[in-house]
């Protein structure tokens, strides 16, 4: 889990900072980007319209960014992220946290402000890895003894 962040962090604040250079990003990608950030979501909310979205929201800026090549890694390392994304956002307050994130990242793609998007988004990466992990650590986990998880006859 940390190097798949660890490279996510790396990759997707170059992809911000090259969508946010791209002086013809068209208008349908912006709106599409900013309509991804604003997805409502409450602590306890069921996340697979978020968790659809957040795989949406991280492809779009890698399309935006013009690579091919980022597009492929970063949707390579969202899926295996997202998986783990999904035990921590339901159950976890700083959900919050991560959607300002969303909505600043769009806000300084849209601007073209290239500093700050590459800067929201390695942030980005850092807290979804802390949230990870605060909810792995949160939660009660169940080891089964014998059968590998099945129910002993």
């Amino acid at each position: 889990m940390t190097e798949v962040f660890a490279v996510r962090a790396l990759i997707e604040s170059e992809a911000a900072r090259l969508a946010a250079a791209r002086p013809d990003a068209d208008a349908a990608s912006i709106t599409k980007l900013r309509r991804l950030a604003d997805v409502p979501f409450s602590h306890g909310d069921e996340p697979d319209e978020l968790l659809d979205a957040n795989v949406e929201f991280h492809g779009e800026i890698a399309q935006m960014s013009g690579n091919r090549l980022l597009v492929t890694m970063i949707d390579d390392l969202v899926q295996r992220s997202d998986r783990l994304l999904w035990l921590g956002v339901p159950t976890s307050p700083r959900v919050g946290e991560l959607m300002d994130q969303h909505q600043a990242l769009a806000a300084s793609i849209s601007s073209g402000d290239v500093e700050a998007a590459g800067r929201v988004a390695a942030e980005h990466v850092r807290l979804s890895r802390e949230t990870i992990i605060e909810a792995l650590l949160a939660s009660p986990v169940t080891i089964p003894l014998s059968g590998r998880g099945r129910a002993s006859s």
